[in-house]
């Protein structure tokens, strides 16, 4: 093999390696590692939870939106109170499942599935995730990432 034929691989390669990296980050992994002493969330005037989030994406079947500017997300007693581009709110009983995967560079990601959409919550902190999971009722259904997420020592 010539250097010449080095030089066409070396492209290959290095598309190779970004993929696979890719594809490692966005794994649902049920070993989530050590991590720092549980997170609290604190409540507004209202009584509902602050949840400090990263980013908030709307995922819809045709179309969504995303907020990375100015996110804003509230745990209450009946649901979730999202802020992406206006305030909404969301009962615990329009979602399917909750699950969470590891982000690449992003930390954490939660993911609310509803039927034609998901809401994407993107956490800068394990601890905090799991402090999120940790206050959602338990009747609501959580994935095996999330579950493990959720129970982690």
């Amino acid at each position: 093999m010539t250097a010449s034929d080095w030089l066409e691989a070396v492209p290959l390669l290095v598309v190779a390696m970004i993929v696979l990296l890719l594809r490692r980050g966005l794994r649902s992994v049920a070993d989530w590692g050590p991590m720092r002493p549980a997170a609290s969330l604190r409540p507004d005037a209202k009584g509902d939870l602050v949840v400090p989030v990263s980013k908030l994406m709307w995922r819809r079947t045709f179309g969504g939106s995303h907020n990375s500017l100015s996110p804003k997300l509230w745990i209450t007693p009946v649901g979730l109170r999202v802020k992406v581009f206006k305030l909404s709110e969301r009962s615990f009983e329009d979602f399917e499942r909750v699950d969470a995967r590891k982000s690449l560079l992003q930390g954490v990601r939660l993911i609310f599935f509803a039927p034609g959409e998901q809401l994407h919550v993107v956490l800068a902190d394990r601890a905090v995730a799991r402090a999120v999971l940790q206050c959602l009722p338990p009747k609501l259904p959580l994935g095996p990432s999330a579950a493990a997420l959720r129970d982690a020592p």
